[in-house]
C-alpha cells in the first residue's frame, strides 16, 4: 500500500505567469515542513518528494526537502490544466472564464491547456509509476489545488468529496489531502486538512 500526501503549494503571488511564493506562502510552507518532521510523524517513513516544475511548487517543496533530508523530483505531470500567463494576453477574468468552463465540461481543453479529465488522468499516471516503483512507501506530492481537485474528481463524484470536505473546490494552500495505493484502486484518507498551518 503506497500512501501519498498531496500538498498544495503555499500562497503565490497574485501575476501572470510561473511566480513565486509570497512572505506568507514561505511560511506555510515552513509550517508544513515542520508538521512532516514533528516528532508524531517520526514514525512514518517517508521516502520520497515528487513536485510540480512551477515555481510556487518548488518553492513549497524546499523546507520540506531540508526538513526530511530528501531530493525533490519534479514531474510536469503534476501541473495544473492550465496557468494563467501560458496565454498569451489573456487577462485574468478571461482566465477565469475558461478555468470555470473546464470544471464543468470536464473534456474541455482550453488555449494552452489540457481538460480536467486529461489533467486528473496525467496526474494518477504520475502516483501509479510512483506505487509501481516504491510499493509501501509514504510519498510527500507537492502541487496544485486544481491538480489535486482534477485527480479526485476521476475517482470520486462531486458529492461524495462534498461529504468529505464541503470546501475541497477552495482547500487552503499548504493543506494536505493524504490518498493510498493498493495497486489497483485510490482510496481518500483525508480531504485538504490543514490544521497544521493554525
Amino acid at each position: 500500500m503506497t500512501t501519498f500526501y498531496l500538498v498544495r503549494h503555499g500562497k503565490k503571488e497574485q501575476q501572470a505567469g510561473d511566480v513565486s511564493l509570497t512572505p506568507a506562502g514561505h511560511q506555510e510552507a515552513q509550517l508544513t515542513a515542520q508538521h512532516f518532521a514533528a516528532p508524531i510523524d517520526k514514525s512514518i517513513p517517508f521516502s520520497q518528494l515528487i513536485c510540480s516544475p512551477l515555481r510556487r511548487c518548488t518553492e513549497t517543496a524546499r523546507p520540506i526537502a531540508h526538513a526530511l533530508a530528501l531530493h525533490p523530483v519534479v514531474d510536469s505531470r503534476l501541473r495544473e490544466r492550465a496557468n494563467w500567463g501560458d496565454t498569451p494576453g489573456q487577462s485574468f477574468a478571461e482566465f477565469v472564464v475558461e478555468w470555470e468552463r473546464c470544471s464543468a465540461e470536464r473534456n474541455y481543453a482550453p488555449p494552452g491547456g489540457q481538460s480536467a479529465y486529461t489533467a486528473g488522468r496525467n496526474f494518477a499516471t504520475a502516483l501509479h509509476d510512483v506505487a509501481r516503483t516504491n510499493p509501501d512507501a509514504h510519498v510527500i506530492v507537492v502541487t496544485h489545488g486544481g491538480a489535486i481537485t482534477d485527480f479526485l474528481r476521476n475517482q470520486y463524484s462531486a458529492a461524495a468529496l462534498t461529504t468529505y470536505n464541503p470546501t475541497y473546490l477552495h482547500m487552503a494552500e499548504c493543506s494536505i489531502t493524504t490518498v493510498t495505493f493498493d495497486g489497483l484502486q485510490f482510496a481518500l484518507q483525508t480531504l485538504a486538512a490543514d490544521e497544521h498551518l493554525n
